[in-house]
Parts: structure tokens; C-alpha cells; sequence
């Protein structure tokens, strides 16, 4: 999500959640990445990054499979896309990512990693996190009718997740860092809102 501040607080994040048994933790950890969330949202202004910037795929990707509480398979093949090698930081992330039909890759073969996620990328991501979380209400814009992703761009929209742009869309241009909090922050509260024992379109 923010090309610099969360590297760290996801190292850190990371490290720890790996030792718990994937995919759902506990409550409490739910409710910590609702506040460590909430946390990097009010740091941005005195960090000096600008709330209109770009995110990066793989930091958007990694910091929804954070909410949603996923980590990285021991076991993936960490040579999953054509611009992603074995050594590199996030090639288990993103092999884990691609088998698990999170994401996928461009025509070519590349993911991409530091490009800028689309809105319509950050949607189908988002859908795909949480595809148990059903079409609330359609919500179709005229930059979207015919678009080949409208289905999980309208889960989105139906959720609050993503928000129009003044009666658009706008699913080809970047998602901003101020975007992509509120739709992280939205996701991590639905999540630790939500009742582990009862059946829940976030946990199931």
C-alpha cells in the first residue's frame, strides 16, 4: 500500500503472523490490524507522503492479504511470474498470491510489482480476498458497463470498499493512498466486526 511507511510495521506483521496457523487468526489480532491501520492513515501527514500518490500492486496485495489474514505458503514456488525472481523480497508472497487465484499476472507473464494498482486492479484483488462477500446492491457507472471485471468492481462498490469518483469509476487510473486506507480500514473493521463462530462473508 504506501511505498514506504508500512515496510517495517509488514516486516514486522509478517514475521509474526507466520508463526499462527493460516488462513483466520484470532479476534484480537483482527481488531490489532484495524488499529495498526488506523495508526499508518493518521502517521501519513507527518511522514510526507502525499495522499493523492500511487500505490504499488504488491504493497496494496500484501496489505489485503494482511487484513484478511493469509500469509505466505512455506512451500510456493517463488519463480510464479516472468519479473519476479526466487531472491527477490516478495516472490513466496506473490507464488502464494497467484496460486491461491488472488491475482493474476499481465498477458505476458510479468506481475508488475512496484507499478501503480489500478482501480479496477485494486477492486478485483479486493473481490477476490473476500470472494465470499456477496453483490450488496449494482452500482453501475458508464465507465464500467461493459468493462471485462464489472462483476468485482460492483462488489466493491456495493461494500463501500472502493467509491465513485464523481459518478465514475475511473477503473484505469491509479489508486491513491488515501483510497487505499479507507478501503483497508473498511476491510480490517468488517473483519474484526465480524463473529468468528457464525457464518460471515469475511471469515468464511
Amino acid at each position: 500500500m504506501l511505498p514506504a511507511i508500512p515496510r517495517g510495521w509488514q516486516a514486522c506483521s509478517l514475521s509474526f503472523l507466520d508463526a499462527l496457523p493460516p488462513p483466520v487468526y484470532g479476534q484480537a489480532m483482527r481488531r490489532l490490524l484495524l488499529f495498526s491501520i488506523l495508526a499508518l492513515a493518521l502517521a501519513l501527514p507527518s511522514r510526507g507522503v502525499a495522499a493523492t500518490s500511487s500505490v504499488p500492486r504488491v504493497e496494496f496485495l500484501r496489505d489485503l492479504a494482511l487484513v484478511r489474514g493469509f500469509a505466505p505458503s512455506p512451500g510456493a514456488t517463488a519463480t510464479c511470474f516472468s519479473d519476479v525472481v526466487a531472491t527477490d523480497e516478495d516472490a513466496t508472497f506473490l507464488c502464494t498470491a497467484k496460486a491461491g487465484a488472488w491475482v493474476r499476472g499481465y498477458n505476458d507473464g510479468a506481475f508488475r510489482p512496484t507499478a501503480p494498482v489500478t482501480r479496477a486492479e485494486a477492486a478485483v484483488m479486493i473481490a477476490n480476498l473476500f470472494t465470499t462477500c456477496p453483490l450488496r446492491h449494482r452500482t453501475t457507472t458508464a465507465d464500467i458497463a461493459h468493462h471485462a471485471e464489472r462483476d468485482r468492481i460492483e462488489i466493491a462498490l456495493s461494500h463501500e470498499w472502493l467509491m465513485q469518483r464523481g459518478g465514475r469509476f475511473e477503473p484505469a487510473q491509479s489508486l491513491t493512498q488515501s483510497e487505499a486506507l479507507q478501503a483497508l480500514s473498511q476491510l480490517a473493521r468488517a473483519v474484526a466486526d465480524s463473529n468468528p463462530d457464525a457464518s460471515s462473508c469475511y471469515l468464511q
